[in-house]
C-alpha cells in the first residue's frame, strides 16, 4: 500500500515539474519574439474633454505579427468612441490593417508604424470604416507609456480579456 502511494505521489511530482518546465520553455520563447520591440501601451491626447484621444495595447503574437486593442474617442462634445481588436503582420517596423466588416460599406483601412516610442497611425485609401462612433478616426501619433501592463485589455463592457488567452477571432464570438 505505501509502495504504491510513494509511487503515485513520484509521478505527480515529475507531472508537475514538466508542466512547470513547459510554461517556463514557453515563456522564455515568447520574450525572444521579434515583435517583442512593439509591446506596451501607446497613447494620445490628454482627455476626452480636450479633445481625441485614445490608446492602443500592443502584444506580441509571432516573430511577425502583434495582437493590438485600440480605444478610442472623438473627445467633447459627442465623446463617440470606438474599439478594435484584433491582430496585423508586421515587417521592417509597418504594418498594413485592412478588413471589411459586413455591415459597413467601406473597408477599414489602416498603416501602422513603429518608430522607437512612437505610433503613428494613419487611415489608408479612404479606410474609416471600422465601426467606431461618428467621426471617430485611429489617425494620430501614440507615444509608448513607460512601465504600463500590455498582457491584457479591459473593453467597453468593462471586461478583462487576456491577449494570450483569447485571440481576436474568438473575442469576435463573443460579442455576437
Amino acid at each position: 500500500m505505501k509502495r504504491n502511494q510513494i509511487t503515485v505521489i513520484i509521478i505527480l511530482m515529475v507531472f508537475l515539474n514538466l508542466s512547470f518546465q513547459t510554461y517556463k520553455i514557453k515563456e522564455i520563447t515568447d520574450n525572444n519574439l521579434q515583435t517583442n520591440k512593439y509591446a506596451g501601451v501607446y497613447k494620445y491626447g490628454d482627455s476626452p474633454e480636450k479633445g481625441p484621444s485614445g490608446q492602443i495595447t500592443v502584444y506580441p503574437e509571432s516573430d511577425d505579427s502583434i495582437l493590438f486593442f485600440i480605444d478610442i474617442s472623438r473627445g467633447a462634445p459627442s465623446y463617440n468612441m470606438g474599439n478594435l481588436y484584433d491582430r496585423v503582420k508586421i515587417k521592417s517596423n509597418k504594418g498594413i490593417y485592412y478588413v471589411r466588416f459586413e455591415e459597413n460599406d467601406n473597408a477599414c483601412n489602416f498603416s501602422l508604424v513603429f518608430n522607437g516610442d512612437k505610433l503613428t497611425i494613419k487611415t489608408v485609401n479612404g479606410g474609416n470604416d471600422c465601426g467606431f462612433g461618428g467621426n471617430v478616426s485611429v489617425d494620430g501619433q501614440y507615444y509608448k507609456v513607460k512601465n504600463a501592463k500590455y498582457d491584457h485589455f479591459i473593453d467597453m463592457t468593462g471586461e478583462k480579456y487576456f491577449f494570450n488567452k483569447t485571440k481576436p477571432e474568438d473575442y469576435a464570438k463573443i460579442l455576437k
